[in-house]
């Protein structure tokens, strides 16, 4: 009863005495000025809750913005550096189909000469061709060897000899078409020879096979266009690498080569149980 008095009575009056004009203020500004008074803090409080509200609001959206600020400022860096790298990737690309148009391209063949009389194939011929872009100081080195490889129950043995198989040639000092040809005079039916008596001597010594294998290398040098000094390897008519190139010639037997009109397997099977 004495909160309702306090409300009713002494708020309107102190109101009205520190206004000067207690006739004038009505019930309803006091009910006003209670409100504010009595309820100050909360309002205080809802009013800083607000304000805390509305201020985190903006901060995070300061970050957002930062963040995507940052976002925007790097885009176009990774845009410039992937700019940069496809062009140089076209850039090499072209420069490589530029060179393959001005490229040789060597095919490799190999020819046989039939004898109608003897109906056998007697001479092999190695003939390499440029059909790509002309070159100019053309020179090659071709090299022949035999393997032999000896194998029983108990072991393996392999050699690798030197061998004369092409021993006549014609050479171009460049150009295209036909750079070069390899002949030798019945060397195929000398190989022929050669891998019969090995046949023969597996069908005489059951424990034992005895193979004969004839491979030829070429290490082809030339001059492209742009006057680049080139080199190319083969192993039997095959691309390949310098390394494999070499691995022939490095597992041969350090003599001079055999020559394949005369070689006979006694004379390889000899090299078997000597010191290498």
């Amino acid at each position: 009863m004495k909160k309702m008095v306090l409300k009713k009575t002494v708020i309107p009056l102190a109101v009205a005495l520190c206004l000067g004009r207690p006739g004038v203020l009505s019930w309803s500004h006091a009910y006003l000025l209670e409100i504010i008074v009595f309820t100050a803090p909360a309002w205080r409080y809802a009013a800083w809750s607000n304000f805390m509200v509305i201020t985190h609001g903006v901060s995070k959206m300061t970050k957002e913005r930062d963040v995507w600020d940052i976002i925007i400022g790097i885009v176009p860096i990774f845009i410039s550096l992937a700019t940069a790298y496809l062009t140089y990737t076209l850039s090499v690309k072209q420069t490589m189909i530029s060179k393959l148009e001005y490229a040789p391209i060597f095919i490799l063949k190999n020819s046989f000469d039939y004898d109608e009389q003897n109906k056998i194939y007697h001479t092999e011929r190695l003939s390499v061709y440029n059909e790509g872009y002309p070159i100019q100081n053309f020179k090659k080195e071709a090299k022949s060897y035999v393997t032999l490889t000896y194998s029983t129950n108990k072991d393996k043995r392999q050699i690798v000899v030197p061998l004369s198989y092409y021993w006549v040639s014609y050479t171009a000092t460049g150009g295209k078409g036909k750079l070069t040809e390899l002949v030798g005079l019945n060397n195929n039916s000398h190989a022929f020879n050669l891998s019969n008596e090995a046949l023969d001597y597996n069908a005489q010594h059951p424990d034992v096979i005895v193979l004969i294998d004839i491979s030829t290398t070429l290490e082809l040098s030339y001059t492209e266009v742009d006057g680049e000094v080139k080199k190319a390897f083969y192993v039997n008519r095959e691309l390949t690498s310098e390394n494999e190139f070499r691995k022939l010639g490095n597992e041969a037997l350090k003599i001079p080569p055999f020559n394949i009109e005369t070689v006979k397997l006694d004379d390889l099977l000899s090299l078997l149980n000597q010191p290498h």
